[in-house]
């Protein structure tokens, strides 16, 4: 388990509660963003003291933020950063008591349509790693009849669909089969325990699992890399009227991080520095063709593919709303230029 810089728990009142900060002299008439483009310059911070969240407690989910944070990058920005977990990260967001965050691009769609006033202001992961491991003897699907699988952590989430396509689309249709599906708890490592075990036949597993999965003569029946919006950058239209430089200044600081994440020489650093904030780095992800799988997940910079969203919704059954509906791109737009 790791540290965060502010120590502290979100309850249901989380969304309710407000977050002091702090703001630079002179910024209390917020400039009015309505407009801006990719070339209004970049000004001082309106708000330097920000408290965020990040949606997944691992390396490979939060090393760009922590090594900006590590490096300078926010200092430069004139940007205090303080990490808090939160459950409820829409809620915060909401509510006031997040100035930012990193949560689930679907979720963020889902919220903006709901008329809830959130929107994606950056790409933050934009790959998913999709893996499934079958056991040594299943050769064909029909190998399966009668036997546990796991498709996810739930029963009937998209996700699970979402999977059984992807196998299909490879030639290895489970679709027709009397399987039996598991839903073990405690997420990918019980799922792998369990297969490893014996008692399910077919998993799906995360790169770090890959070794394991090979020294027990298991293959794998997909092993892809796709562009995917996995999780995004939000913010509310509140917050953004108010702090448009803050918010450009915090999403070019982490674009710098992230290109410091994707040089792969800076392994052990990066891993080094995150055990220093508890993160856990096991020996397995050590090893550099691991390792490299992280990096993977994020592209050069925060920009945003419109149809990779679009194939996403489509593949979770949802309605594709308008782009403007769910996104504010311009304060990314203007980060990106003044780094060209």
């Amino acid at each position: 388990m790791r540290k965060s810089i502010i120590v502290a728990a979100l309850v249901g009142a989380l969304a309710l509660s407000g977050c002091s900060s702090t703001t630079s002299p002179g910024t209390d008439d917020a400039p009015d963003p309505s407009g801006m483009t990719a070339e209004t310059p970049i000004g001082e911070p309106e708000k330097t003291e920000l408290t965020i969240a990040l949606s997944a407690p691992n390396l490979d989910s939060q090393a760009p933020v922590w090594i900006a944070i590590d490096q300078g990058y926010y200092e430069e920005e004139g940007l205090t950063i303080n990490i808090i977990d939160a459950d409820n990260i829409r809620e915060g967001l909401i509510g006031g008591s997040l100035d930012v965050a990193v949560e689930d691009s679907m979720g963020i769609v889902d919220a903006a349509v709901a008329g809830t006033g959130l929107k994606i202001v950056a790409g933050y992961r934009a790959r998913q790693p999709y893996i499934i491991a079958a056991a040594a003897d299943v050769t064909k699907p029909e190998d399966l009849s009668g036997k546990q699988i796991i498709l996810g952590d739930a029963p009937g989430v998209p996700i699970n669909d979402v999977r059984m396509n992807l196998m299909a689309d490879e030639g290895f249709d489970i679709r027709g089969v009397d399987w039996k599906d598991v839903y073990p708890p405690g997420f990918s490592n019980a799922w792998v325990e369990n297969f490893l075990a014996g008692q399910v036949l077919l998993t799906p597993v995360f790169p770090r699992h890959i070794p394991l999965i090979e020294d027990a003569g298991a293959h794998f029946v997909i092993n892809t890399m796709m562009e995917w919006p996995n999780d995004v950058l939000a913010a509310s239209d509140s917050w953004v009227e108010k702090n448009p430089n803050t918010l450009a200044r915090f999403i070019r600081a982490t674009t710098k991080g992230m290109a410091f994440y994707k040089d792969l020489s800076n392994q052990e650093y990066v891993q080094s520095m995150m055990e220093a904030n508890d993160f856990v780095v096991t020996d397995t992800e050590r090893m550099p063709e691991i390792y490299a799988y992280g990096p993977e997940l994020y592209n050069e910079n925060m920009l945003m593919n419109e149809d990779h969203y679009k194939d996403a919704m489509e593949a979770f059954g949802m309605d594709i709303p308008e782009w403007s509906v769910y996104t504010n791109t311009v304060h990314l737009e203007r980060a990106m230029a003044s780094l060209e």
